[in-house]
């Protein structure tokens, strides 16, 4: 499975557009005549060396249609490390919660997983920025709750019991998460995008123990590219 990238300014216009007004601002003194020609090649390579980093953290990548997802599986919303795998109790269902630690160096769109139906997304702004892979800490952070109930062949019409929840935690240098707008009852595909988190972070994805894990704790993923559970014991 390949994955291209889509490395186009205007990813950092649209995601970050006070970065891209200031890298725009900074020109200004390479077209006044009285700075001198090695403040002006100084400031020029600044700019770029700068502006090359800024497209190339906000890159998108376009994943190629993937042929061997079976019904029931689920794939990973985001690029980055698996942190840990807890059990856990959530509205009296048990459920698998699995952490991702994303670098700064990681791609940091997240996706939704699985074909689903929308149900919500809740933004925790009273949060702090602690360091994300701190997990006795970064639990109390900024973050950014979607809730998704995935579709089955067996059950057509989604259940509550079965709810995906995929969480997007800011870290220590992040200060802005951003999920797409969905409407309530909104159908979702696989893959689609969910949103992305600026610089180091964490993504947080709690499913039903009747999902079959098949990753483990110090696996890297590929976002959409690795499968992270399957229906199935």
């Amino acid at each position: 499975m390949h994955s291209l990238y889509a490395l186009s300014p205007l990813n950092v216009v649209n995601e970050s557009p006070y970065i891209a007004a200031g890298i725009t601002l900074s020109t200004i003194p390479l077209i006044i005549p009285r700075v001198g020609g090695r403040i002006k090649k100084a400031l020029a390579i600044i700019i770029v060396v700068v502006m090359m980093f800024m497209v190339w953290f906000y890159r998108h990548p376009i994943h190629s249609p993937r042929n061997d997802i079976k019904p029931g599986d689920i794939v990973s919303p985001a690029y980055g490390t698996v942190y840990e795998i807890l059990p856990v109790e959530k509205n009296g269902v048990q459920y698998n919660h699995i952490s991702i630690f994303l670098s700064p160096a990681d791609v940091h769109v997240q996706y939704i997983p699985v074909d689903s139906t929308f149900v919500s997304t809740t933004y925790d702004a009273t949060g702090k920025f602690h360091l994300a892979y701190e997990m006795n800490k970064s639990n109390d952070n900024e973050k950014a709750i979607t809730v998704i109930t995935p579709h089955t062949d067996a059950s057509p019409t989604p259940a509550a019991s079965s709810d995906i929840y995929i969480t997007q935690i800011a870290g220590y240098l992040v200060r802005r998460i951003n999920t797409k707008k969905f409407t309530e009852g909104q159908k979702l595909k696989m893959g689609q995008e969910l949103g992305m988190i600026k610089f180091g972070s964490r993504v947080d994805v709690e499913l039903p123990s009747s999902y079959k894990i098949l990753i483990k704790e110090g696996q890297y993923l590929y976002g959409p590219n690795t499968t992270l559970a399957t229906v199935g014991t």
